[in-house]
Protein backbone atom coordinates (compact mmCIF):
# COMPACT_ATOMS: atom_id res chain seq x y z
CA UNK A 1 0.00 0.00 0.00
CA UNK A 2 1.95 3.29 -0.78
CA UNK A 3 2.02 6.01 1.48
CA UNK A 4 0.94 9.51 -0.44
CA UNK A 5 1.30 13.04 1.01
CA UNK A 6 -1.26 14.98 1.34
CA UNK A 7 -1.91 17.97 -1.72
CA UNK A 8 -4.14 20.28 -2.68
CA UNK A 9 -5.13 19.84 -6.81
CA UNK A 10 -3.60 22.70 -9.02
CA UNK A 11 -7.00 24.37 -9.63
CA UNK A 12 -7.37 27.68 -9.03
CA UNK A 13 -10.68 29.83 -8.75
CA UNK A 14 -10.17 32.07 -12.28
CA UNK A 15 -13.21 34.21 -10.65
CA UNK A 16 -10.73 35.51 -8.10
CA UNK A 17 -8.27 36.53 -10.58
CA UNK A 18 -10.65 38.41 -13.07
CA UNK A 19 -13.01 40.02 -10.21
CA UNK A 20 -11.20 42.72 -8.27
CA UNK A 21 -12.08 42.66 -4.72
CA UNK A 22 -13.70 46.27 -4.81
CA UNK A 23 -16.68 45.00 -7.43
CA UNK A 24 -17.75 42.10 -5.86
CA UNK A 25 -20.72 43.96 -4.05
CA UNK A 26 -22.00 46.09 -7.54
CA UNK A 27 -25.05 45.40 -8.24
CA UNK A 28 -26.72 44.82 -11.95
CA UNK A 29 -28.18 48.38 -13.81
CA UNK A 30 -31.66 48.56 -13.77
CA UNK A 31 -31.19 49.24 -17.38
CA UNK A 32 -28.83 49.19 -19.82
CA UNK A 33 -28.84 49.37 -23.82
CA UNK A 34 -29.72 46.42 -25.80
CA UNK A 35 -31.53 43.49 -25.01
CA UNK A 36 -31.83 42.44 -21.37
CA UNK A 37 -32.21 38.93 -20.18
CA UNK A 38 -32.24 37.22 -16.70
CA UNK A 39 -29.57 34.53 -15.22
CA UNK A 40 -31.22 32.53 -12.67
CA UNK A 41 -30.78 29.30 -10.72
CA UNK A 42 -29.99 26.87 -7.76
CA UNK A 43 -26.70 26.39 -6.22
CA UNK A 44 -26.79 22.80 -5.28
CA UNK A 45 -24.25 21.00 -2.79
CA UNK A 46 -24.02 17.21 -3.52
CA UNK A 47 -22.63 16.23 -1.13
CA UNK A 48 -24.82 17.37 1.50
CA UNK A 49 -27.74 16.60 -0.65
CA UNK A 50 -28.88 19.96 0.12
CA UNK A 51 -29.26 23.49 -1.81
CA UNK A 52 -26.30 25.53 -0.44
CA UNK A 53 -27.00 28.42 1.39
CA UNK A 54 -24.80 31.62 1.51
CA UNK A 55 -23.04 30.86 -1.21
CA UNK A 56 -21.52 33.75 -2.98
CA UNK A 57 -22.78 33.74 -7.11
CA UNK A 58 -20.52 35.86 -9.42
CA UNK A 59 -21.55 37.18 -12.80
CA UNK A 60 -18.57 38.52 -15.02
CA UNK A 61 -18.57 39.92 -17.98
CA UNK A 62 -15.63 38.55 -20.18
CA UNK A 63 -15.24 41.63 -22.21
CA UNK A 64 -14.67 43.58 -19.13
CA UNK A 65 -13.90 42.19 -16.33
CA UNK A 66 -14.73 44.74 -14.21
CA UNK A 67 -18.15 44.54 -14.87
CA UNK A 68 -18.60 41.89 -11.67
CA UNK A 69 -21.81 41.36 -10.27
CA UNK A 70 -22.47 39.04 -7.43
CA UNK A 71 -25.54 37.99 -4.58
CA UNK A 72 -25.47 35.45 -1.45
CA UNK A 73 -27.81 32.32 -1.86
CA UNK A 74 -30.31 31.82 0.87
CA UNK A 75 -31.75 28.76 2.69
CA UNK A 76 -32.71 27.60 -0.41
CA UNK A 77 -29.75 27.81 -2.61
CA UNK A 78 -31.55 30.47 -5.70
CA UNK A 79 -29.99 33.53 -7.22
CA UNK A 80 -31.26 35.50 -10.16
CA UNK A 81 -29.35 38.02 -11.96
CA UNK A 82 -31.79 40.68 -13.99
CA UNK A 83 -31.02 43.06 -16.57
CA UNK A 84 -28.30 41.22 -17.91
CA UNK A 85 -27.37 42.79 -21.49
CA UNK A 86 -26.30 40.76 -24.14
CA UNK A 87 -22.34 39.45 -24.21
CA UNK A 88 -20.36 36.62 -23.25
CA UNK A 89 -20.24 36.08 -19.13
CA UNK A 90 -18.55 33.44 -17.03
CA UNK A 91 -20.54 32.29 -14.01
CA UNK A 92 -19.27 30.72 -10.88
CA UNK A 93 -19.78 31.15 -6.69
CA UNK A 94 -17.41 30.89 -3.87
CA UNK A 95 -18.64 28.74 -0.64
CA UNK A 96 -16.45 27.48 2.39
CA UNK A 97 -17.63 23.84 1.35
CA UNK A 98 -15.31 24.02 -1.72
CA UNK A 99 -12.43 25.19 0.43
CA UNK A 100 -13.05 22.70 2.71
CA UNK A 101 -13.02 19.89 -0.18
CA UNK A 102 -9.81 21.97 -2.53
CA UNK A 103 -11.91 21.67 -5.13
CA UNK A 104 -13.45 24.10 -7.49
CA UNK A 105 -16.29 23.27 -9.63
CA UNK A 106 -15.92 24.09 -13.50
CA UNK A 107 -17.11 27.64 -14.35
CA UNK A 108 -20.29 28.52 -16.59
CA UNK A 109 -20.32 30.18 -19.68
CA UNK A 110 -22.71 31.94 -20.98
CA UNK A 111 -23.74 33.12 -24.22
CA UNK A 112 -26.65 36.38 -23.80
CA UNK A 113 -27.81 37.06 -27.43
CA UNK A 114 -31.74 37.91 -27.41
CA UNK A 115 -34.31 38.80 -24.40
CA UNK A 116 -34.43 35.66 -22.44
CA UNK A 117 -34.99 33.67 -19.04
CA UNK A 118 -31.70 31.64 -18.81
CA UNK A 119 -31.54 28.74 -15.99
CA UNK A 120 -27.81 27.49 -14.72
CA UNK A 121 -27.89 25.42 -12.35
CA UNK A 122 -24.98 25.35 -10.50
CA UNK A 123 -23.40 22.74 -8.09
CA UNK A 124 -20.81 21.35 -5.47
CA UNK A 125 -18.98 18.32 -7.25
CA UNK A 126 -20.43 15.01 -5.81
CA UNK A 127 -18.30 13.21 -3.21
CA UNK A 128 -16.98 10.32 -5.71
CA UNK A 129 -16.28 13.20 -8.45
CA UNK A 130 -14.15 15.05 -5.52
CA UNK A 131 -12.21 11.77 -4.75
CA UNK A 132 -11.56 11.11 -8.39
CA UNK A 133 -10.30 15.15 -8.69
CA UNK A 134 -7.75 14.76 -5.62
CA UNK A 135 -6.75 10.61 -6.40
CA UNK A 136 -7.52 10.02 -9.61
CA UNK A 137 -9.45 7.21 -11.07
CA UNK A 138 -7.52 4.07 -10.87
CA UNK A 139 -9.07 0.70 -9.75
CA UNK A 140 -7.87 0.63 -6.42
CA UNK A 141 -8.00 4.33 -5.39
CA UNK A 142 -10.78 3.57 -3.24
CA UNK A 143 -11.82 6.34 -0.55
CA UNK A 144 -9.94 9.49 0.41
CA UNK A 145 -10.13 11.50 3.75
CA UNK A 146 -9.71 14.83 3.02
CA UNK A 147 -9.75 17.52 5.90
CA UNK A 148 -7.14 20.33 7.54
CA UNK A 149 -4.62 19.48 10.52
CA UNK A 150 -5.23 22.65 12.80
CA UNK A 151 -3.93 23.60 15.97
CA UNK A 152 -6.46 22.72 19.30
CA UNK A 153 -4.92 25.61 20.80
CA UNK A 154 -5.18 28.48 18.20
CA UNK A 155 -7.98 26.71 15.55
CA UNK A 156 -4.88 27.65 13.35
CA UNK A 157 -4.29 25.60 10.18
CA UNK A 158 -0.68 23.62 11.11
CA UNK A 159 1.66 22.97 8.13
CA UNK A 160 3.57 19.39 8.17
CA UNK A 161 1.46 17.61 10.00
CA UNK A 162 1.35 13.72 9.58
CA UNK A 163 -1.99 12.02 9.14
CA UNK A 164 -1.51 8.48 9.39
CA UNK A 165 -4.75 6.12 8.70
CA UNK A 166 -5.12 2.66 9.26
CA UNK A 167 -7.32 -0.28 8.87
CA UNK A 168 -7.33 -4.43 9.24
CA UNK A 169 -7.64 -6.21 6.02
CA UNK A 170 -7.95 -10.39 5.65
CA UNK A 171 -7.02 -12.18 3.09
CA UNK A 172 -6.61 -15.69 1.88
CA UNK A 173 -3.45 -16.99 0.44
CA UNK A 174 -2.75 -20.83 -0.50
CA UNK A 175 -5.22 -21.67 1.81
CA UNK A 176 -4.80 -20.01 5.01
CA UNK A 177 -5.64 -16.41 6.83
CA UNK A 178 -3.28 -13.43 6.30
CA UNK A 179 -3.80 -10.46 8.19
CA UNK A 180 -2.24 -7.21 7.43
CA UNK A 181 -2.45 -3.77 8.68
CA UNK A 182 -2.45 -1.37 5.23
CA UNK A 183 -1.32 1.98 5.88
CA UNK A 184 -1.05 5.20 4.43
CA UNK A 185 0.08 8.75 5.40
CA UNK A 186 -0.75 12.50 3.88
CA UNK A 187 1.14 15.13 4.84
CA UNK A 188 -0.54 18.55 5.05
CA UNK A 189 0.46 21.59 2.79
CA UNK A 190 0.77 25.46 3.73
CA UNK A 191 -3.11 25.59 4.65
CA UNK A 192 -3.07 22.66 6.65
CA UNK A 193 -4.83 20.70 3.81
CA UNK A 194 -4.32 17.36 3.39
CA UNK A 195 -5.91 13.82 1.01
CA UNK A 196 -5.40 10.48 2.18
CA UNK A 197 -6.32 8.51 -0.47
CA UNK A 198 -6.82 4.47 -1.21
CA UNK A 199 -9.12 3.89 1.89
CA UNK A 200 -11.14 1.06 1.70
CA UNK A 201 -14.86 1.79 1.05
CA UNK A 202 -17.59 0.97 3.24
CA UNK A 203 -15.14 -0.15 6.36
CA UNK A 204 -13.96 1.17 9.52
CA UNK A 205 -11.16 2.98 9.93
CA UNK A 206 -8.09 4.25 12.38
CA UNK A 207 -6.69 7.78 12.24
CA UNK A 208 -3.81 9.36 14.30
CA UNK A 209 -2.53 12.81 13.47
CA UNK A 210 1.00 14.28 15.13
CA UNK A 211 3.48 17.47 14.76
CA UNK A 212 6.76 16.61 16.26
CA UNK A 213 5.72 16.64 19.90
CA UNK A 214 1.97 17.87 19.36
CA UNK A 215 -0.27 14.82 18.84
CA UNK A 216 -4.33 13.70 18.50
CA UNK A 217 -5.86 11.06 19.63
CA UNK A 218 -7.13 7.79 17.27
CA UNK A 219 -10.08 8.58 15.58
CA UNK A 220 -12.51 5.53 14.27
CA UNK A 221 -14.41 6.36 11.46
CA UNK A 222 -16.16 4.66 8.92
CA UNK A 223 -15.77 5.49 5.26
CA UNK A 224 -18.71 5.56 3.48
CA UNK A 225 -19.47 3.68 0.41
CA UNK A 226 -19.09 7.05 -1.68
CA UNK A 227 -15.45 7.32 -0.12
CA UNK A 228 -15.44 10.51 0.88
CA UNK A 229 -14.45 11.24 5.03
CA UNK A 230 -14.41 15.25 5.38
CA UNK A 231 -13.28 15.83 8.39
CA UNK A 232 -10.90 18.06 10.11
CA UNK A 233 -8.07 16.85 12.82
CA UNK A 234 -7.29 18.78 15.33
CA UNK A 235 -3.47 18.23 17.11
CA UNK A 236 -2.08 19.57 20.44
CA UNK A 237 1.20 19.60 22.48
CA UNK A 238 1.15 15.85 25.10
CA UNK A 239 0.19 16.71 28.70
CA UNK A 240 0.36 13.99 31.02
CA UNK A 241 -0.48 13.06 34.41
CA UNK A 242 -0.88 10.11 36.94
CA UNK A 243 -4.22 8.54 37.41
CA UNK A 244 -5.17 5.21 39.42
CA UNK A 245 -6.94 3.18 37.38
CA UNK A 246 -9.62 0.29 39.14
CA UNK A 247 -9.63 -3.29 36.99
CA UNK A 248 -12.61 -2.86 34.99
CA UNK A 249 -12.99 -7.39 35.85
CA UNK A 250 -14.17 -8.85 38.82
CA UNK A 251 -11.06 -8.81 40.23
CA UNK A 252 -11.25 -5.34 42.62
CA UNK A 253 -7.89 -4.31 44.15
CA UNK A 254 -5.94 -0.76 44.32
CA UNK A 255 -5.84 -0.85 40.75
CA UNK A 256 -2.91 0.39 39.21
CA UNK A 257 -1.54 3.65 38.47
CA UNK A 258 -0.44 5.05 34.92
CA UNK A 259 0.04 7.92 32.97
CA UNK A 260 -2.81 9.90 31.16
CA UNK A 261 -3.45 12.88 28.99
CA UNK A 262 -5.11 15.77 30.82
CA UNK A 263 -5.39 19.63 29.79
CA UNK A 264 -7.96 22.30 29.85
CA UNK A 265 -10.82 20.54 27.78
CA UNK A 266 -14.44 20.53 28.51
CA UNK A 267 -17.22 18.54 26.95
CA UNK A 268 -21.09 18.62 27.86
CA UNK A 269 -24.03 16.88 26.50
CA UNK A 270 -26.86 15.01 26.65
CA UNK A 271 -27.56 11.10 26.06
CA UNK A 272 -31.02 10.31 24.99
CA UNK A 273 -33.04 7.42 23.69
CA UNK A 274 -35.46 7.64 20.69
CA UNK A 275 -37.84 10.15 21.17
CA UNK A 276 -36.27 12.50 23.39
CA UNK A 277 -36.44 10.12 26.34
CA UNK A 278 -33.45 10.79 29.08
CA UNK A 279 -30.99 8.10 29.47
CA UNK A 280 -29.62 7.89 33.16
CA UNK A 281 -26.21 6.05 33.85
CA UNK A 282 -25.07 5.97 30.52
CA UNK A 283 -20.81 5.74 30.75
CA UNK A 284 -19.23 8.22 28.90
CA UNK A 285 -15.69 8.64 28.20
CA UNK A 286 -13.15 10.02 25.98
CA UNK A 287 -10.66 8.02 24.63
CA UNK A 288 -7.27 7.27 25.52
CA UNK A 289 -8.16 9.93 28.48
CA UNK A 290 -8.98 8.09 31.33
CA UNK A 291 -11.75 10.56 31.76
CA UNK A 292 -15.53 9.42 32.22
CA UNK A 293 -18.48 10.13 33.78
CA UNK A 294 -22.28 9.07 33.83
CA UNK A 295 -24.97 10.81 32.92
CA UNK A 296 -27.71 12.14 35.81
CA UNK A 297 -31.22 11.51 35.90
CA UNK A 298 -32.09 14.21 32.98
CA UNK A 299 -29.72 12.59 30.78
CA UNK A 300 -26.83 15.16 31.37
CA UNK A 301 -23.26 14.91 31.31
CA UNK A 302 -20.43 16.63 32.16
CA UNK A 303 -16.44 16.11 31.82
CA UNK A 304 -13.16 18.60 32.65
CA UNK A 305 -9.92 18.40 32.51
CA UNK A 306 -9.66 16.70 29.63
CA UNK A 307 -7.27 16.84 27.03
CA UNK A 308 -7.04 19.21 24.00
CA UNK A 309 -7.31 17.82 20.48
CA UNK A 310 -9.17 15.33 18.35
CA UNK A 311 -10.62 11.87 20.30
CA UNK A 312 -12.60 9.02 20.24
CA UNK A 313 -15.84 9.76 22.54
CA UNK A 314 -18.27 6.75 23.10
CA UNK A 315 -21.29 6.12 25.03
CA UNK A 316 -22.57 2.91 26.47
CA UNK A 317 -25.54 2.32 28.86
CA UNK A 318 -27.22 -1.25 29.77
CA UNK A 319 -30.04 -2.09 26.78
CA UNK A 320 -28.42 0.20 24.39
CA UNK A 321 -26.00 -0.34 21.73
CA UNK A 322 -23.02 1.37 22.28
CA UNK A 323 -22.20 4.64 20.32
CA UNK A 324 -18.82 5.77 19.51
CA UNK A 325 -17.60 9.19 17.33
CA UNK A 326 -14.67 11.12 16.82
CA UNK A 327 -15.07 14.52 19.00
CA UNK A 328 -12.93 17.64 18.85
CA UNK A 329 -11.55 19.42 22.07
CA UNK A 330 -10.38 23.19 21.73
CA UNK A 331 -8.94 25.59 24.02
CA UNK A 332 -11.10 27.95 25.23
CA UNK A 333 -14.50 26.78 23.68
CA UNK A 334 -17.16 24.46 25.16
CA UNK A 335 -17.32 20.82 23.74
CA UNK A 336 -21.26 19.83 23.17
CA UNK A 337 -21.73 16.16 22.49
CA UNK A 338 -25.18 15.02 22.42
CA UNK A 339 -26.31 11.37 21.84
CA UNK A 340 -29.29 9.61 20.79
CA UNK A 341 -29.03 5.99 21.50
CA UNK A 342 -30.61 2.78 20.03
CA UNK A 343 -32.52 -0.05 22.02
CA UNK A 344 -30.97 -2.76 21.64
CA UNK A 345 -34.45 -5.00 21.66
CA UNK A 346 -34.97 -3.25 18.09
CA UNK A 347 -32.11 -5.36 17.09
CA UNK A 348 -32.83 -8.61 18.36
CA UNK A 349 -33.63 -11.84 16.13
CA UNK A 350 -37.51 -13.14 16.31
CA UNK A 351 -36.90 -16.23 14.71
CA UNK A 352 -33.97 -18.91 15.86
CA UNK A 353 -32.73 -20.85 13.15
CA UNK A 354 -31.53 -24.55 14.94
CA UNK A 355 -29.36 -27.41 12.81
CA UNK A 356 -26.42 -29.23 13.28
CA UNK A 357 -22.91 -28.44 12.20
CA UNK A 358 -21.75 -30.25 8.78
CA UNK A 359 -18.53 -28.80 8.07
CA UNK A 360 -16.38 -26.08 10.18
CA UNK A 361 -12.85 -24.56 9.36
CA UNK A 362 -10.46 -26.02 11.27
CA UNK A 363 -8.98 -22.58 13.65
CA UNK A 364 -12.98 -22.91 14.55
CA UNK A 365 -13.09 -26.45 15.50
CA UNK A 366 -9.87 -26.68 17.44
CA UNK A 367 -11.25 -23.61 19.19
CA UNK A 368 -14.27 -26.09 20.12
CA UNK A 369 -12.06 -28.68 21.11
CA UNK A 370 -10.17 -25.56 23.43
CA UNK A 371 -13.48 -24.88 24.67
CA UNK A 372 -14.34 -28.38 26.10
CA UNK A 373 -11.44 -28.28 28.32
CA UNK A 374 -12.82 -25.43 29.94
CA UNK A 375 -9.66 -23.74 31.76
CA UNK A 376 -9.85 -20.39 29.78
CA UNK A 377 -12.94 -17.74 29.33
CA UNK A 378 -14.37 -18.55 25.82
CA UNK A 379 -16.56 -16.44 23.64
CA UNK A 380 -18.07 -18.53 21.13
CA UNK A 381 -19.98 -17.17 18.05
CA UNK A 382 -23.45 -16.92 19.70
CA UNK A 383 -22.04 -15.06 22.44
CA UNK A 384 -19.75 -13.15 20.41
CA UNK A 385 -23.52 -12.33 18.27
CA UNK A 386 -25.18 -11.30 21.40
CA UNK A 387 -22.65 -9.05 23.31
CA UNK A 388 -22.06 -7.16 19.57
CA UNK A 389 -19.06 -6.04 20.94
CA UNK A 390 -17.18 -2.38 19.44
CA UNK A 391 -14.18 -2.70 20.17
CA UNK A 392 -12.26 -6.55 21.28
CA UNK A 393 -11.09 -5.20 24.36
CA UNK A 394 -15.00 -4.62 25.52
CA UNK A 395 -14.79 -8.28 25.77
CA UNK A 396 -12.51 -8.35 28.51
CA UNK A 397 -14.26 -5.87 30.93
CA UNK A 398 -15.63 -8.59 33.15
CA UNK A 399 -13.33 -11.56 32.57
CA UNK A 400 -11.48 -12.02 36.09
CA UNK A 401 -7.44 -11.06 36.23
CA UNK A 402 -8.06 -8.44 33.23
CA UNK A 403 -7.13 -4.99 33.30
CA UNK A 404 -8.52 -2.63 30.24
CA UNK A 405 -6.98 0.51 30.43
CA UNK A 406 -7.70 3.57 28.97
CA UNK A 407 -6.16 3.97 25.35
CA UNK A 408 -6.58 3.53 21.43
CA UNK A 409 -9.00 0.89 19.85
CA UNK A 410 -10.79 0.56 23.08
CA UNK A 411 -7.70 0.22 25.73
CA UNK A 412 -4.74 -1.75 26.23
CA UNK A 413 -5.05 -4.96 27.97
CA UNK A 414 -3.20 -6.03 31.01
CA UNK A 415 -3.44 -9.20 32.90
CA UNK A 416 -2.51 -10.20 36.34
CA UNK A 417 1.03 -11.17 37.15
CA UNK A 418 2.39 -14.58 37.40
CA UNK A 419 1.38 -16.27 41.07
CA UNK A 420 -1.38 -13.93 41.41
CA UNK A 421 0.17 -10.49 42.47
CA UNK A 422 -0.97 -7.37 41.76
CA UNK A 423 1.83 -6.76 39.03
CA UNK A 424 0.27 -6.69 35.64
CA UNK A 425 1.83 -7.63 32.27
CA UNK A 426 0.84 -7.34 28.61
CA UNK A 427 -0.20 -10.99 27.22
CA UNK A 428 0.57 -12.89 24.27
CA UNK A 429 -1.74 -12.00 21.43
CA UNK A 430 -2.87 -14.78 18.51
CA UNK A 431 -4.97 -14.47 15.47
CA UNK A 432 -5.96 -17.73 13.49
CA UNK A 433 -2.41 -19.27 15.28
CA UNK A 434 -0.22 -16.61 14.50
CA UNK A 435 1.83 -14.58 17.03
CA UNK A 436 0.97 -11.48 16.82
CA UNK A 437 3.25 -9.89 19.66
CA UNK A 438 1.96 -7.86 23.00
CA UNK A 439 -1.31 -5.86 23.24
CA UNK A 440 0.59 -2.87 23.28
CA UNK A 441 2.87 -3.78 20.39
CA UNK A 442 -0.46 -3.63 17.86
CA UNK A 443 -1.89 -7.67 18.25
CA UNK A 444 -5.17 -6.87 19.77
CA UNK A 445 -5.46 -3.08 18.79
CA UNK A 446 -6.01 -3.84 14.99
CA UNK A 447 -8.87 -6.06 15.18
CA UNK A 448 -11.56 -5.15 13.75
CA UNK A 449 -14.70 -6.68 16.21
CA UNK A 450 -16.56 -7.68 13.41
CA UNK A 451 -14.13 -10.04 12.18
CA UNK A 452 -13.76 -12.24 15.11
CA UNK A 453 -15.60 -15.58 15.16
CA UNK A 454 -14.52 -16.76 18.44
CA UNK A 455 -11.93 -15.60 21.17
CA UNK A 456 -10.42 -17.64 24.69
CA UNK A 457 -9.04 -15.88 26.98
CA UNK A 458 -6.62 -17.36 29.95
CA UNK A 459 -5.90 -14.96 32.53
CA UNK A 460 -3.48 -17.75 34.01
CA UNK A 461 -0.54 -18.69 32.37
CA UNK A 462 -0.67 -22.32 33.04
CA UNK A 463 -3.86 -22.73 31.78
CA UNK A 464 -2.75 -21.99 28.47
CA UNK A 465 -2.67 -24.75 25.45
CA UNK A 466 0.76 -25.55 24.56
CA UNK A 467 1.11 -24.03 21.48
CA UNK A 468 0.19 -20.14 23.20
CA UNK A 469 2.37 -20.48 25.75
CA UNK A 470 5.20 -18.17 25.60
CA UNK A 471 8.51 -17.68 27.94
CA UNK A 472 6.80 -14.20 29.49
CA UNK A 473 4.35 -16.16 31.25
CA UNK A 474 1.75 -13.98 31.46
CA UNK A 475 -1.22 -15.77 29.70
CA UNK A 476 -2.86 -15.38 26.17
CA UNK A 477 -5.76 -14.13 23.92
CA UNK A 478 -6.29 -16.62 20.97
CA UNK A 479 -8.61 -15.11 18.39
CA UNK A 480 -10.15 -17.33 15.84
CA UNK A 481 -11.40 -14.71 12.73
CA UNK A 482 -13.69 -15.29 10.20
CA UNK A 483 -18.03 -15.10 8.95
CA UNK A 484 -20.40 -16.10 11.95
CA UNK A 485 -23.11 -18.67 11.75
CA UNK A 486 -24.30 -18.70 15.14
CA UNK A 487 -27.50 -20.38 13.67
CA UNK A 488 -25.74 -23.37 13.04
CA UNK A 489 -24.24 -24.20 16.46
CA UNK A 490 -26.39 -26.73 18.39
CA UNK A 491 -28.66 -25.42 21.17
Amino acid sequence: MPRIAGRRPRMTWRLRLLLPCACAAAALPSTVDGQVSSISGVVYDSVARRPLSGATVQLVDTANAVKAYSIITGDNGAYRFDSVATGIYLLGFFHRTLDSLGIAPPLLQLTVTTAAQIRAPLAVPSAASVVRAHCGTAADSGGAWIGAARSAVTGLPVRGARVKVQWSSIAVEDKRIVREIPEVEAVSGETGFFVACYLPRDEIIVAHATLDADSSGVLTVLVPPDGMVLRDVFIAPITLSSKRVMPDSLDADSGVVIDVRSGSGTVRGRVTAKGGKPVSGARVRLGETGAEGETNQDGYYALDSLPLGSFNFDVRAIGYLPTIRPLDVQANQLAVADFELQSRAAFLDTVRVTGRRILESSPYTEFLERQKSGFGRFFDEAEMVKRDPYYVSDLLRQVPGALVLPGSFGGRVLFRGFGGTTAYCSPLVFIDGMRMGNVSAGGLEYVNARDVRAMEVYTRSSNVPMQFRGWENCGAIVITTGRREPERIPR
